[in-house]
């Protein structure tokens, strides 16, 4: 008889620590893959040199002290057609890009995977928190991302939306956005989130 394997259990926030990458990390690194190996050789070869150079900052997860996972953020604008504008209550006289802060890159560990689950939540909890404090200095009104066909049912099942308009259709990765600003927010960004360590300031089934 088949025995069934017990779900994995949700990590605990409260043992979770974010914190920007540095040249220590890189040594924990050498072990890390998330499965994919551009998103594996993009931590250990690009991440430090993109970031010294002011194109992206990369957050790294630990769970009780090993590395979990990661996320890259940058700037980004994005455009809407018409129907998706009325949705932010902007117009067509309103400036005709939205401003974004966007989600470069995001990897979870294959081995943390198996053994627990909502890292990758986690990490696009932290990325929200950092577009929402963006907003309050300048104009921010979307988290975005170029999702993975694979963790596009991720990505949906935390609330974004696929962009429409037509520069986007014909791209190999889907372009997605949520309303950091939206009315109601996705009931999961009511959970706890996790600690923030460093200057921090706060896809697959990640």
């Amino acid at each position: 008889m088949n025995s069934v394997s017990p779900a994995r259990p949700s990590l605990d926030p409260n043992r979770l620590e974010i914190r920007l990458l540095d040249e220590a990390v890189i040594d924990d690194a050498q072990g890390f893959s998330c499965g994919d190996s551009d998103l594996d050789e993009f931590l250990l070869v690009e991440a430090m040199r993109l970031q010294v150079r002011h194109i992206v900052r990369t957050y790294v997860a630990y769970y009780e002290g090993c590395l979990v996972g990661f996320v890259s953020l940058m700037t980004d604008s994005v455009t809407l057609e018409t129907k998706e504008r009325k949705l932010l209550a902007l117009g067509h006289h309103d400036h005709p890009v939205i401003p974004a802060l966007k989600i470069a890159r995001l990897g979870v560990s294959t081995s943390f995977r198996a053994t627990h689950r909502g890292c990758g939540e986690s990490l696009v909890r932290f990325a929200w928190a950092m577009a929402l404090e963006s907003s309050e200095r300048v104009g921010c009104r979307l988290l975005t991302v170029d999702a993975y066909e694979a963790s596009v049912p991720f990505y949906e099942r935390l609330g974004f939306l696929r962009n429409r308009a037509k520069e986007y259709r014909e791209r190999p990765n889907t372009s997605m956005r949520l309303d950091v600003h939206a009315p109601r927010p996705p009931s999961w960004l009511s959970e706890p989130t996790a600690p923030l360590g460093g200057d921090a300031k706060e896809p697959s089934d990640a």
